[in-house]
Order: C-alpha cells, then structure tokens, then sequence
C-alpha cells in the first residue's frame, strides 16, 4: 500500500536530474512516478516569460512548469527549499483549468499540495518564487493512497428561530457529531469554512451546512431555520356590566406558560393573583379600556384591551304589594336591586297612623329573608297600606333615601 506521504517519487524525462528550464506549460517536461523518491532539483531563476498567476497570488514571472501522468487517484505535490524564498505551487488540466494552489508555509520549508487525479490522465505542475527572481527548489510527486471518508453516525443540530425583537437573531449550532473522522470545520451556504461550530445572526430561511472533516471529506444538509412564532393574546371582548359586577378575566395565549415573564394590567385593580397573572379578578366601579401587556423570557411584547362599559346608575324596585300568608308566593317584602347599590342601609316600615311597625340595618338587596315579613314583635299585622322608608347606598357610597307605600294583603 502506498502510504500518505507517497512511496512513489519522479525524475526528469531528460536522462539525467536537470532543472526546469521552460515556463512554457506546454512545453514541460514530464516527471515520471518511480517506487524510490527522488527529489528532482529545480530552478526558476531566468524564467520570466509566459507569466499565469494563480489563486494563490504573488509574483509569477519566474514560473517553471513541469508534468506527470497520474497512476493513483490522489497525488501529492511537494515543493522544498533551504534558501530563503516564498515557493508556490498550483496544479492543473491542460494548462489552463486550476485543481489547487498553496502558499502556507511562507519563507523556506516544505510546500505540499493534494489533489485528486484520475489515473492516466495528464496533469501540469506550475511552481514560483512568490517574490521576485526565481529559486532553486527539489521537487516531488507521490502516489496517495485513496481516502476513504467516514460518514458521521449522528449529527445534532441546535437550531434557533430570530425573536421578535431583531429578525437577523436566529442561530444554527453543530452541538455533538459522532463518529466520522475529526476534527471537522463547518461552511454556511458559500461563506468560508471556520472552526466554530456556531453560525449566528441568520434570518429565517434554508441554509446549507457543510461539514469538512480531517480528510477533506465533506457532508452536506440542508436545515431551515424558522421564521419567529406569532405571539397571540386575548383577553375577552368588550363587556358592559352594571356597578359592582364581578369581572373574572381570563388569559388567552399561545404563549407557553413557562416562557411568560410578566404580564402587566392596566385599569384594574388586582389585590390577590400570582405572578404571572392569567386569571384577574375584580369589581367593576367605572367604565375603563382594560389593557394586559404579556412579555416573554426573551422580551417581546404583545397586547391586548376591552373597553369596559359600567352602568353606574343605581337601580331600585320596590313591590307596592306582597301577601305573607305562608303560601310562599311573595311572602316577603323583598327590594330588589342591580350592582349599583352597594347596600340597604335602612328599611322602616310605619302604619297609617305612623307608628313604627318594623324596622333593620344593613340588609344585603335581593335577599327575602332579610326583609320584612308581615310581622310586628312576631304577630302577623292586618293588612293595610303601609308606608316604608327605604336609605341605601350607591357603589359610589352615596347615600340615597326613598320612600312609598306598600299594601299588606293576607
């Protein structure tokens, strides 16, 4: 087996090792692949004409070209100097198609240069002092071994959409991979590849991510990030409710209840609801636009509001009849009330000859068993017309006094 520093090296088809003498592509000699390496010597130095730059840049006036046919699938270049120059090499196809080019190591050492080839196929050799005026070099082209890529077993993704305070905050993180052959540098779409696994500020979208392993293999996935949530809320419609209603509100979301911060209300009172508050609760005493204001863990914001209407105008009824003659229809006489009023402060009842005949404090309205049944000291009165002073009080607390009379009927 060939190994990956290459057993096989090449000589000059000239008899004897003798240097480039040509920048010609067209015209170089052939390096021929033997079992022994033998580095071939080379020099530029004079070569001035037919200047090709390649990608690697620099100063090409001095380029030599030289050629070899391909026996294994991967060759290896290698280009070596003692003096003090900056070599560069570049491979190719008929002299003008570039397979690679590398300029890392700088001044002296050893340039190596990869590629694939295919074998029979003739490929040209075009190295170059990078400054100016040529060098002498040793020159060699081995045989790889083919690489065999490892595909990696498992790949996890982390992927974050944007959130709704900047659509440029999405994210794609390479957390783990397993097996395959590291280390590994990653590509996004035709940006270039770097070793952080984090590709950060990305809008939401499809992107190709590419791995590149220690061999060079590649393996590439498509991942999409997605666009930001649409963050919903509702708080109810508008309601219209009497004074002293009691308002249950309940929160709406698509929000999950463990990314909620906060949520803030205006408008209304909240005495005893856990933070966050989802289901306020309180008394309605004037009209008012109720506004809740929910902001996630991350810091978006979203609102919603009802128009609260409250009819605040106090409304009374007082029967003008009722028979407390144990038939239990109307046995009671009973003041009825919307939430407007707060209380019955007083009720008295008085006879024809104004006589107080019953009297209370503090009645709860809309309930019969506070009010007056028929009776004066537990004996049932005659009936008659009797006259009744009713004082209660507004959810404003403002005191109202009225008065009428009322027939007893047995």
């Amino acid at each position: 087996m060939r190994n990956q520093l290459g057993l096989l090296c090449c000589f000059l088809l000239l008899g004897t090792l003798v240097a480039a003498q040509t920048d010609d592509c067209m015209a170089a000699p052939e390096l021929i692949v033997v079992d022994d390496c033998l580095r071939s010597p080379g020099n530029t130095k004079g070569l001035i004409e037919n200047a090709k730059m390649n990608a690697c840049g620099g100063n090409a006036d001095d380029d030599g070209w030289f050629k070899f046919t391909a026996i294994s699938e991967r060759t290896q270049i290698s280009v070596s100097t003692d003096q003090l120059t900056d070599m560069v090499i570049g491979a190719y196809q008929n002299c003008s198609i570039e397979l690679g080019c590398v300029n890392g190591k700088g001044v002296g050492g050893q340039e190596i240069l990869r590629i694939d080839t295919k074998i029979g196929d003739v490929y040209f050799i075009q190295v170059y002092e990078a400054g100016d005026g040529g060098a002498e070099f040793l020159i060699c082209v081995s045989a790889l071994d083919p690489i065999i890529c490892t595909k990696p077993s498992a790949i996890h993704f982390d992927i974050r959409s944007p959130n709704c305070m900047d659509a440029a905050s999405g994210s794609i993180q390479i957390d783990s991979i397993k097996d395959g052959t590291p280390p590994y540098t990653y590509q996004i779409n035709d940006r270039d590849f770097q070793s952080s696994p984090i590709f950060s500020n990305l809008t939401a979208g499809q992107y190709l991510i590419t791995l590149q392993d220690s061999l060079a293999c590649q393996f590439d996935t498509v991942l999409t990030v997605l666009d930001t949530i649409s963050f919903e809320l509702d708080i109810g419609a508008d309601l219209s409710v009497d004074q002293g209603t009691i308002i249950d509100l309940v929160v709406i979301s698509n929000v999950p209840d463990a990314q909620i911060a906060t949520i803030s209300w205006l408008e209304i009172p909240i005495t005893d609801c856990d933070s966050p508050c989802l289901t306020p609760n309180f008394i309605a005493a004037n009209s008012a636009t109720i506004q809740a204001t929910l902001t996630t863990l991350d810091g978006c914001q979203i609102k919603d509001e009802l128009v609260l209407t409250v009819q605040s105008e106090a409304a009374i009824y007082i029967p003008n009849v009722f028979s407390p003659n144990g038939d239990g229809i109307n046995d009671f006489f009973t003041i009825y009330s919307n939430a407007g009023i707060n209380k019955i402060t007083k009720v008295a009842i008085f006879n024809r000859s104004g006589g107080l005949v019953f009297e209370s404090n503090n009645i709860s309205p809309n309930d019969q068993n506070n009010i007056w049944d028929g009776r004066q000291n537990n004996q049932l009165v005659s009936a008659d017309v009797y006259v009744y002073v009713v004082v209660y009080e507004t959810q404003d607390v403002q005191s109202v006094t009225v008065s009428g009379m009322v027939t007893l009927l047995l």
